[in-house]
């Protein structure tokens, strides 16, 4: 999945809430360089199964 984008300015209303706003630079992160150890077994089958390689794509859950 590509088409993250940075946040744009009104987003800063929810870190003011907080909430943490994540930029593209997170979101397309590789699986490799998160922490994905609160992962289930079968997140991970649904991860290796329809080929999902970054953290956005799980945090959106693409493969619904």
């Amino acid at each position: 999945m590509s088409g993250f984008r940075e946040p744009p300015d009104w987003a800063r209303a929810f870190s003011g809430a907080g909430f943490t706003v994540l930029g593209a630079d997170l979101l397309t992160a590789p699986l490799s360089q998160v922490n994905t150890s609160v992962l289930t077994g079968g997140e991970w089958r649904e991860i290796r199964f329809y080929g999902i390689a970054t953290l956005g794509e799980v945090l959106f859950n693409s493969w619904d």
